[in-house]
């Protein structure tokens, strides 16, 4: 029997509310060459009879499911990865859809290109209303470039818009890391990376649904350190790759876990003018929060904190001061980075 072009990836837990549209969205498409891979994490809503329903009228729905959950969809998706069949692979979160025709445009653009990455488009929708996400569009699609050639990719981020060719996740080794909320940034960066041909296309794939009680909405401690520790990881990766300059084109824009990433990074990783490079904006962090509460090694706090000390006093306060006030707006946040401004203030000058 041939394999179908797509594997759908569908990660479930608790996810009764939205599941039945999901799982809609992708029955109806009229292009058919595709199989639905659901993977529970040990839901104890009604999401598997939801799935078991649609079972019994659709041949190609695969149901796998976990005797713990993990916090996360990365278990999901690497139990997913272990049974695929499909040519491509399309990340499909259980509140998602996926758009009309969006699977029969995006084989049309697969046939024209046979990429190892190829790129749709990632639609916001809330309250009825539907906008592009993804801030690097050409138009008519770029056909076999590559990262390291168009940084702008970086831009093009959103992991839901990126469809992926199944032979070359298996080759590279690809898998989800156990992070909660970055494990598929890690994942597309490093497919980037590592992919000798991309094509950047403006179908429309997957409409995002923002709700409060999505993963993103969250935020707790432990998210906190795994935002450290996948900006930590996708810097490395880059820096492994030779995508130096993709390093200096993504990481000025510093949102808050970037910051924190930088300076896990810097601290942990590279030559010493690598480590200056992102020094400025590293030094910012041990002064924010991922320091007490969030089980980090000693020896991770001590390297840190020489490398903190490796800046002109001044400079750093004036860094702490004014991060502190921005992070007026984000609670969590500033709890964390007031703890990390108490640990510098505690180190030995």
């Amino acid at each position: 029997m041939p394999s179908p072009l797509f594997s759908i990836i569908i990660p479930v837990y608790n996810g009764a509310l939205f599941l039945k549209e999901t799982l809609a969205s992708v029955l109806e498409q009229s292009y058919g060459d595709s199989e639905i891979l659901v993977v529970d994490d040990n839901s104890t809503d009604r999401s598997l009879d939801i799935v078991r329903r649609h079972m019994t009228d659709h041949g190609n729905i695969r149901l796998f499911s976990h005797t713990e959950n993990h916090g996360g969809p990365f278990a999901a998706r690497n139990t997913a990865l272990e049974h695929a069949s499909g040519d491509y692979l399309v990340f499909l979160d259980q509140d998602d859809l996926l758009c009309p025709e969006g699977l029969g445009k995006m084989a049309t653009l697969i046939a024209s290109c046979q990429s190892d990455l190829v790129r749709g488009l990632r639609m916001s929708l809330k309250g009825g209303r539907e906008k592009v996400m993804n801030e690097f569009c050409p138009d008519p699609p770029l056909r076999d470039v590559t990262f390291a050639r168009t940084r702008e990719i970086w831009s093009a981020q959103h992991f839901a818009s990126w469809v992926f060719r199944r032979e070359f996740v298996a080759d590279k080794g690809l898998l989800f890391e156990p992070f909660i909320g970055h494990d598929d940034k890690k994942f597309l960066l490093c497919a980037l990376a590592r992919s000798e041909k991309i094509t950047l296309g403006t179908v429309p794939l997957v409409k995002y649904r923002r709700h409060r009680g999505s993963l993103q909405g969250r935020r707790n401690p432990r998210e906190m350190f795994h935002d450290m520790q996948a900006h930590a990881g996708m810097m490395r990766c880059l820096h492994e790759t030779g995508n130096r300059e993709i390093l200096a084109y993504r990481f000025p824009r510093w949102d808050f876990p970037a910051i924190v990433g930088a300076y896990a990074w810097a601290a942990t990783w590279g030559s010493l003018s690598d480590r200056r490079r992102f020094f400025v904006a590293a030094k910012d962090i041990l002064s924010r929060p991922e320091c007490r509460g969030l089980e980090l090694e000693d020896d991770d706090l001590r390297t840190m904190r020489s490398l903190l000390l490796e800046g002109e006093e001044p400079d750093t306060v004036r860094f702490l001061r004014r991060y502190n006030h921005q992070l007026k707006r984000y609670p969590a946040w500033r709890v964390l980075w007031n703890r990390c401004v108490a640990a510098w203030r505690s180190v030995p000058r």
